[in-house]
């Protein structure tokens, strides 16, 4: 499919549920951008993630808005996510990094066109200042057709938990607001599928897939979460059971395959890395709704 534009491409992006895979930047990071978006088609993904300092370092290489537009088109490939902003709500001193940040993940999503942007902590201030700022961006996304979805990171942030990352969104009040669910920080934090099961699945805006070891390897979160992630169903993550409670609550959003791993991004070329994640995750759907 050629020639779709950046409208068109959001809405088809907004359209994709929790059968669509959307093959994740850092899965394989060293990838160029035509060689990501081929892998991920040849993975039968819907789409894949930007990353805005891969966006930078595209720039820098000489690509275009239009030039990656067109190598999504022949790919029939969708720009489903847009990460990272840190700094929405950051300290003072902070507003001219995070205003740069904004404006290249909108350029982005202006000229290709996106489902959601993915952001994190930490906060500076009060919750309620927490939430202020993350309505405004949400007010600014919404422009576009795009979702925010806020990223709890047990250990590395002071948003650590679901609930904590919900009472930021829930006191923003915006319909495009919500956080994101990743099975990493899902299974290491202190979270439960009784946590999960209880939350408004409407505030469930994104969700990321990967697989672990049963028991934390690494005292330091940061290089466990960095380089011990399995490709889905090669762990001891129930991700079985976050499907199910998933799909128990509605919610209606695209499972991004986020496998931080060098051992598997040097484990062979992109698209064999893609095929064999993606493989792994239909074998999880098919099983929790067998």
């Amino acid at each position: 499919m050629t020639g779709r534009t950046a409208s068109r491409r959001a809405e088809q992006a907004r359209a994709l549920g929790l059968h669509d895979l959307v093959l994740s930047t850092l899965t394989i990071p060293r990838a160029g951008f035509e060689e990501r978006v081929a892998a991920a088609a040849a993975g039968d993904y819907a789409g894949i993630g930007m990353h805005l300092a891969s966006y930078k370092r595209l720039l820098r290489q000489g690509w275009t808005i239009a030039g990656m537009a067109a190598a999504l088109d022949r790919h029939d490939q969708l720009l489903v996510e847009i990460e990272f902003l840190q700094l929405w709500a950051g300290p003072p001193g902070s507003h001219e990094e995070a205003a740069e940040q904004e404006r290249l993940a909108f350029e982005l999503a202006d000229g290709l066109g996106a489902r959601h942007l993915q952001v994190g902590g930490p906060y500076h201030g009060s919750v309620e200042q927490a939430a202020e700022a993350f309505a405004g961006l949400c007010d600014r996304a919404a422009e576009r057709g795009v979702l925010v979805s806020l990223e709890y990171l047990p250990e590395m942030t002071n948003i650590e938990s679901s609930a904590q990352a919900l009472a930021i969104a829930g006191l923003a009040d915006r319909p495009n607001g919500g956080i994101c669910v990743d099975a990493w920080h899902h299974e290491r934090g202190p979270d439960t599928l009784a946590d999960l099961a209880a939350i408004d699945g409407r505030r469930v805006t994104s969700v990321q897939m990967d697989d672990g070891p049963a028991m934390r390897t690494e005292a330091d979160y940061v290089t466990d979460t960095s380089t011990n992630r399995l490709a889905p169903g090669e762990g001891g993550f129930n991700l079985v059971g976050l499907i199910r409670t998933l799909d128990g609550l509605g919610v209606h959003a695209p499972l991004g395959l986020e496998v931080i791993s060098p051992s598997l991004a040097a484990s062979g070329p992109p698209d064999a890395v893609a095929r064999r994640c993606a493989e792994g995750m239909r074998a999880v759907l098919a099983q929790a709704r067998g």
